[in-house]
C-alpha cells in the first residue's frame, strides 16, 4: 500500500465521489472546491493524485467572445 504525504490541512476527497462531482455533475473545479471549502488548485491536485485527467475546454475565449457580437 503506497504511504501518502499528507500534511496537516490535507483535505481526503474521495476518488469515486470525484470522479462523479467531475465527469458525471460535470461541476467545474471552483464549484467543487467551493463544495469542500478548498481552493481551485487542491481539487487540481486531486485530480492528478488519482490519475485523472481534466476535460477538454468546450469553447475558447475567443471563439466564445465572437459569438456575442
Amino acid at each position: 500500500m503506497k504511504k501518502e504525504k499528507r500534511n496537516k490541512g490535507y483535505v481526503a476527497i474521495p476518488e469515486e465521489e470525484l470522479k462523479k462531482l467531475y465527469y458525471e455533475d460535470m461541476l467545474s473545479l471552483q464549484q467543487i472546491a467551493d463544495k469542500y471549502y478548498v481552493s481551485h488548485p487542491t481539487i487540481l491536485n486531486r485530480l492528478k493524485d488519482y490519475g485523472m485527467k481534466k476535460r477538454e475546454q468546450r469553447t475558447s475565449w475567443k471563439r466564445r467572445s465572437l459569438d456575442y457580437l
